[in-house]
Formats: structure tokens, sequence, C-alpha cells
């Protein structure tokens, strides 16, 4: 243990007479103890002596459950604390078990913000002997099943250490669809294909881009339409100009309407038709409104008056865009607007007491 921790001589004799003796008989104390608690609790002493040497008694009794509270020390105000948690680490983690070693990954590699050394080295080391000890199955199934950050963690190592191809790991990322920060994580170890013209980048994009949350498909998408135009998959982007994200209909405009696209009759015939949802519709009306054609004012006053609340907002401001001038008729037609839709609720809620008597 002397030379694992490069023991030093520890001096106390700056410490007034009575407070040397007390700490020396703590000191010598901590040396032959074996009560777990005791240790951990000394691990969080006031007095860098006492944390050095509760480490030091930790690591040769092999205590493994106490390798969180051993990480709570790797980033001590002391240098020699530092130094002994990352020894008793490496000793502990051998002994430790999966779900154990597992959990303290989130607390090693928070050491990488760490301002009073660099840890950059050692933290490598950790992650490859913890990756060796659980096996990369088991962090694979973490960053599917195991709580966010350490399912974060655990893509992190895996990503770092290319212990799984990057396409399998964007691939879990963005089917398990309950982390938006780890499936954008997924896209960005994926990234440095992008442009490659593969079904399996083809396959990462589109599955990003049915990607539930906003922040996906707008990575997704310029990744996506940076391949050449005959291996971007049409449809997909298509169906990404009613995208509820603003910034990933007007790219996606925009790239249709270079390659000769008919904006207008497209959302025009979603409109006709009406299958869709009121609100992509709501959305597909004020796309025909954003192109300025006062031809098209006429079509988008007549939803003024139908029954879907959002159809209605939408031929309403609709009108606005394309005709601002007409905003005093358009405002009083809405005022006049008598479909009215409760919103959901008991009824005491619904509307004021007044309304119902």
């Amino acid at each position: 243990m002397q030379r694992l921790f490069q023991r030093r001589q520890a001096t106390t004799n700056i410490l007034p007479p009575a407070k040397r003796i007390h700490l020396n008989a703590h000191l010598r104390a901590l040396g032959s103890e074996t009560d777990a608690d005791t240790i951990r609790n000394a691990m969080r002493h006031r007095d860098g002596y006492v944390r050095e040497a509760a480490l030091i008694r930790c690591t040769e009794l092999g205590l493994a459950q106490l390798l969180p509270n051993v990480a709570e020390r790797l980033n001590d105000w002391v240098p020699q604390i530092r130094h002994a948690a990352r020894c008793a680490m490496l000793e502990l983690l051998v002994a430790a078990d999966a779900p154990l070693a597992l959990g303290v990954l989130l607390d090693v590699q928070r050491l990488a913000g760490a301002l009073r050394e660099d840890h950059s080295a050692w933290i490598a080391r950790f992650e490859c002997a913890l990756l060796e000890k659980i096996g990369v199955a088991m962090l694979f199934d973490a960053t599917r099943d195991a709580a966010l950050k350490i399912s974060r963690a655990s893509f992190d190592l895996l990503a770092r250490h290319r212990a799984v191809d990057a396409r399998t790991l964007a691939l879990a990322a963005l089917h398990s669809r309950r982390d938006v920060v780890l499936a954008l994580r997924a896209l960005d170890a994926f990234a440095p294909r992008a442009g490659e013209a593969s079904p399996e980048a083809r396959d990462i994009y589109l599955l990003a881009m049915r990607s539930s949350y906003g922040a996906v498909r707008a990575r997704a998408l310029p990744w996506l339409l940076s391949m050449s135009p005959g291996d971007v998959a049409e449809q997909a982007v298509i169906d990404a100009l009613l995208d509820s994200q603003s910034g990933t209909r007007i790219a996606v405009a925009a790239y249709l309407r270079n390659t000769g696209f008919d904006l207008r009759a497209h959302y025009r015939g979603l409109l006709v038709a009406g299958t869709l949802p009121a609100r992509r519709l709501a959305t597909a009306l004020m796309s025909v409104a954003d192109l300025r054609d006062v031809d098209d004012l006429p079509f988008i006053q007549g939803f003024t008056a139908s029954p879907a609340a959002p159809l209605r907002r939408a031929g309403y401001l609709g009108w606005l865009r394309i005709a601002p001038h007409d905003a005093t008729s358009s405002l009083t037609r809405a005022r006049r607007n008598t479909c009215r839709r409760p919103p959901a609720g008991p009824p005491s809620k619904r509307w004021p007491a007044s309304v119902h008597g």
C-alpha cells in the first residue's frame, strides 16, 4: 500500500500540541478501523489527513461498497487526497459488482470539467477498466434501459472508445425515443458520415426525421438534404413541410422550391383533401399564406367558417398576412364568428359562472 499510494510522512507539527495529540490518536485509530460506516464518515472529515487515511484504510479492507463515497473525493481540494481517491477507485473497481461500478461512471466523467488538474488520462484509464469489467453488452443495455444520466454516460463511454459501431449506437438511441439529449448525441456521433450516400446513412436520417423531438428533426434535416438528389428520401422531405418547427419547414420549402416542386399545389391539395388533423391542416393553410399570392385569398377566407378552431384561426391570420389592408374587415368578421368550442374540463371550469346563469 505504501508503494501504491506513495505515502508521505504526514506531519502535524504545525498544530498546537493538544490538537496534534488528538489528531495523531484519530489517525492511529483509523488505521485499525474495520467499521465501514466509520470509514465512510471519515472520508468527509474536515481534516485532510483524516480523509486521506480513510481512503487508504478503505482500500486496504477492500470495501467496494464505498466506491461512491470514494468518488466524492476525486476532485478534493487537496492534491494528495485526489491521488489517493484515484488509486482507491481503480483498486475497488476490481471487487465492485457491476451495477455499483456503473453507478460511479457519471461521477468519473464529471471530472472532465474539473479545473484543479487535468484528469483526462485517468478518466480514460478508468473507463477502459470499467469496460473490461462489465462488458460492452451491459453498457449498451444501459444506454436503453438505465436512468437517463447513467444512460448518457454509458453512451459517451461506448462512443469515445468506439466499443460499438456508431450506426448501431445511433439506431438504438433514436429507437428508444425517451431522451432528446441522447438522440442528439447519437446523431453527432454519426455526423462524420454526413453526406454519405449509403442505405445506412439514409436509415439514420429518416429515423431521426420521425423523432418526436423537434431538435432531433432539425439536426437531421441538413444532413439528409446534403445527400445527392437521387439518395434523398423525397417523401420524408415533403412530409417535413408540415413540421411543427418553423425552421424545419422553411429549410424544406427552400430546398423543394429549388428542385421545381410546386409548393402551392401541394398545400392546396392537402387542404382540399382534408384528411390530416386540423392542426396540420392549419400549418398547411398558413404555408399557403406565406407564399403571398393574392389569388389564394378567397381560398384562405373560406376556412374562416371552418368548424375546426385551428383552421378558423389560421384562416383569419392568413387573410391578414396576404391582405393586411383588410385588417378591419377581417377583425370585424372574426368578432361576429359564432363558432365556439368549450374547453375541456369539468363544467364548473369551462366558462365563468355568469355564462351558466
